[in-house]
């Protein structure tokens, strides 16, 4: 059944197991009248101590950049990764160190970034609820154009060489739509069937993925080929998990390869599983999980709780332990995992680390 509320606001007490699936208010200092400091994960709410009163263990791995301010929302090309701060500046810096360079500043909160693979071309943020274009090259008059405008709000974005493919949804009423545009916002088509409430969108070969809910309520997959023309909803094929929902936690909690269709269940925070040819559904990991990465015939998932991190499955041994920090977002290559983290300390800043795969 569609939940009704897509995106929701963590409560206070339960901050620390709420992420990845909620709104993000990020401020670089404290709050004005003086009151606790925000969760710099997607979510708000007071920033609680780390557990047991303790200070953050060092993170593992080596350093990209330092002293950032709510880093969140990594992405990547084959030389650099792009991520937000807490003043909503779009940053970047070479994958193996280097000096950390802002490239813009996006008009709103951000909440999703997408990178161009290769060396040129340019970042797709999602920030006050709309899509905008950014350079990547920076510079003077390369601030953000937007190119999806339309409402409800942008919930969740991929992106090929000539498209934009958008996920919409209503965050009260979970209603929205898929749409693809072009990358300069000058053509538009509507590709899901009609109430859908999209969470996750993947591109993968020549077809574009996306959890949503069908005319029925009942929360499935669908599937499209990318250049199938508008309104043709109708014809994409879903997926079920039998008599059971296919209900992805949120926008980062989803991804796809050529046979199969990943997602981290809402309820259970388990990553499962679901051939894409139809099939019965899987449990890949019992491991508690907020977001996740494929890379070849690996699965990587991010336990963003402090206790957490981020495990390849069939390890029982975390790739990379939190430690108390926050971990809010992470990218995979084929030499590295990439992460970024903020300290429970907000004084203390936040970092972007690499570690060996």
């Amino acid at each position: 059944m569609r939940r009704a509320v897509v995106l929701g606001v963590c409560a206070a007490a339960a901050v620390w197991a709420c992420t990845f699936t909620r709104s993000l208010d990020y401020l670089t200092e404290g709050p004005a009248d003086g009151g606790p400091a925000i969760d710099p994960r997607e979510g708000g709410g007071a920033l609680p101590d780390a557990p047991g009163g303790e200070a953050a263990a060092p993170l593992p791995g080596e350093a990209v950049a330092t002293e950032q301010v709510a880093p969140a929302h990594l992405a990547q090309d084959e030389e650099k990764l792009y991520w937000s701060v807490g003043n909503n500046d779009i940053m970047a810096a070479p994958k193996r160190g280097g000096p950390a360079e802002r490239i813009a500043t996006a008009p709103g909160v951000v909440t999703a970034i997408a990178a161009d693979p290769g060396r040129g071309g340019d970042l797709f943020v999602i920030a006050k609820d709309q899509v905008f274009r950014i350079p990547k090259a920076g510079g003077a008059g390369s601030g953000p154009v937007v190119i999806d405008p339309a409402r409800p709000a942008a919930m969740s974005l991929a992106i090929d060489a000539t498209h934009v493919f958008v996920g919409h949804a209503d965050g009260e009423f979970g209603d929205g739509y898929v749409s693809r545009v072009t990358r300069d916002g000058t053509e538009r088509a509507i590709l899901s069937p009609p109430e859908d409430a999209p969470v996750a969108i993947a591109l993968e070969g020549n077809s574009v993925v996306w959890s949503g809910s069908d005319p029925d309520g009942d929360l499935v997959i669908f599937t499209l080929p990318k250049a199938a023309p508008d309104d043709a909803g109708g014809a994409a094929q879903i997926l079920r998990a039998g008599n059971a929902d296919i209900d992805v936690k949120s926008r980062t909690a989803f991804a796809v390869d050529a046979q199969t269709v990943y997602w981290i269940d809402f309820q259970t925070d388990t990553v499962r599983s679901i051939p894409r040819a139809g099939g019965a559904p899987q449990t890949v990991s019992a491991a508690n999980g907020d977001a996740l990465a494929l890379r070849g015939d690996e699965v990587y998932v991010l336990d963003a709780r402090p206790t957490g991190g981020i495990l390849r499955v069939g390890n029982t041994t975390p790739l990379v332990a939190a430690g108390g920090s926050l971990v809010t977002s992470f990218v995979v290559d084929e030499s590295a995992v990439y992460f970024t983290a903020q300290s429970p300390d907000l004084a203390a800043r936040g970092s972007v680390m690499r570690v060996a795969r």
